[in-house]
């Protein structure tokens, strides 16, 4: 797992388990290295992104619907449930866009 700083300046990608301590001081955003103990700092001059890659979640993207003829509720990505049955047609009614589906069986993410 890593993430990139990128600012107006200056990018820089760190490994995710080298990862220290982050903070702010000094209009700079500073991170220490577990590694090495080298302190680094990225100017904070402008707009600034974070980007994570890799990150692992619990929940899996699903390949099929074959666990849904048993029951599951559908939740939006703010959480809302939006939907309970009992069949995998019901699907169908949902608009597009990225659900998460929870079963007796397991968890996953499906995208419609």
């Amino acid at each position: 797992m890593e993430f990139s700083f990128e600012g107006s300046t200056d990018t820089q990608t760190v490994n995710l388990s080298d990862l220290g301590k982050m903070w702010f001081a000094d209009s700079q955003l500073q991170y220490k290295l577990l590694s090495t103990g080298d302190t680094k700092t990225l100017p904070l001059t402008g707009k600034m992104v974070i980007k994570f890659k890799d990150i692992p979640s619990a929940i899996q993207s699903a390949e099929s619907a074959e666990d849904l003829s048993l029951g599951y509720t559908v939740y939006d990505m703010q959480g809302r449930r939006v939907l309970s049955a009992d069949s995998k047609e019901a699907l169908r009614s949902l608009p597009r866009g990225i659900y998460i589906v929870k079963s007796k069986q397991r968890t996953v993410k499906i995208t419609i």
